[in-house]
């Protein structure tokens, strides 16, 4: 049987069919393309937080946005572990100039509530201090504070005193007791921080206390490349330079 050559209109016609099957099959390579890698960002945000938690929205955009030759280091100022495996490369050297700071609050701070003993415990926790700035008492009126004040932590190793000191002076609301202290056992992720007022009588006219700390990573001392504002928590996600 002898087979027919095939026509000019049939040529084209299969070459134009061939063509729109080529067509097809690239634009569903890219669109499946598309939305894995959007389905992976949108994965990483939902586990991981953009600017929250271990903040690795943030940490990956960072990484397709810029070619990092050095390792920049990364510093998370809330309890979570630590994002570098999206960032860093294991062929790269570090870079201590150029750091990123997750969860970056300018003024850093610990709160103390009373406890069922009569000493007040902190809530949260704090990193990256490098000592007590000033001391705030809340109280709802006008007070003569008279005692001694300990501060101190316990791990388990047992008890470690930080600060022991006298206050002798008379608070208005909102009043500051400078301490200028250096110290960085108040960077804890897990072991609790207390203060002791020696005077009793004094604790029933105090609501809460407050340690302000001086900072190690001040914004002031770094070049501001990225920051993105979270609106929820008021923290920032930062990438900076010296």
């Amino acid at each position: 049987m002898k087979i027919k050559p095939l026509k000019k209109k049939h040529i084209n016609f299969l070459i134009f069919f061939v063509l729109l099957i080529f067509i097809f099959q690239k634009n569903f390579i890219v669109k499946t393309y598309n939305i894995i890698n959007e389905n992976y960002d949108k994965r990483l945000i939902s586990i991981y937080g953009y600017c929250e938690k271990e903040a690795a929205g943030f940490v990956y955009d960072l990484k397709k946005k810029y070619n990092f030759k050095k390792n920049p280091k990364i510093i998370n100022f809330e309890v979570y572990p630590n994002s570098s495996w999206l960032l860093h490369d294991t062929y790269k050297t570090k870079d201590d100039s150029q750091l990123v700071l997750l969860n970056y609050s300018k003024e850093l701070a610990l709160n103390f509530f009373l406890t069922e003993n009569l000493i007040f415990k902190n809530k949260a926790h704090v990193q990256y201090s490098q000592g007590i700035d000033s001391i705030l008492f809340d109280i709802n009126s006008p007070l003569f504070i008279d005692t001694e004040i300990l501060i101190y932590k316990k791990d388990y190793d047992g008890t470690k005193e930080i600060l022991k000191f006298k206050i002798n002076r008379y608070f208005k609301i909102g009043d500051n007791y400078k301490l200028d202290f250096k110290t960085n056992d108040l960077n804890s992720r897990w072991e609790k921080i207390y203060i002791e007022i020696k005077n009793k009588e004094l604790i029933k006219k105090i609501n809460t206390v407050k340690l302000k700390l001086n900072h190690k990573y001040p914004l002031e001392n770094y070049n501001i490349i990225e920051n993105y504002q979270n609106t929820k928590n008021l923290k920032s996600c930062l990438y900076v330079t010296k």
